[in-house]
């Protein structure tokens, strides 16, 4: 905004230079500064507002992270676990197989959902980032 109000003035100036004394530009209808100005402080507060932004996706980022870990954590206890049966049953060996690839599989399907949401963070994060006044 303050570039565009500088392209604007150097313009003006630039325009009476050559008009000289005889000619006259004509009389915007908006005050064009003003308007840049207003934007300025307006862009001021979008700057603020996406400094905190920032800061929240990192918070974020964290969360997710620690959500993944714990999942990851979880499997790795679940997968050769008996969960209190006796596993030289055959019956208890294929009730613990199956507990196992239930909750081998949800907590792998938590890790790939916390991916998914990281890999939508770091997009919002590279937009921020070109949002920068």
């Amino acid at each position: 905004m303050e570039l565009a109000k500088k392209i604007y003035n150097d313009a003006v100036t630039s325009a009476k230079k050559v008009l000289g004394k005889e000619g006259d530009l004509p009389k915007p209808r908006v005050d064009f500064p003003k308007i840049c100005d207003e934007a300025n402080k307006t862009a001021a507060g979008l700057n603020k507002g996406r400094a905190e932004l920032e800061k929240l996706l990192i918070d974020v980022d964290a969360d997710l992270a620690k959500i993944k870990a714990a999942a990851k954590q979880y499997a790795n206890m679940v997968d050769g676990n008996n969960f209190g049966l006796d596993a030289k049953d055959p019956k208890n060996k294929k009730i613990i197989t199956e507990a196992t690839k239930i909750m081998v599989d949800a907590m792998k399907e938590i890790q790939d959902n916390m991916d998914e949401w990281t890999s939508r963070m770091d997009k919002l994060d590279k937009v921020l980032e070109n949002l920068t006044y």
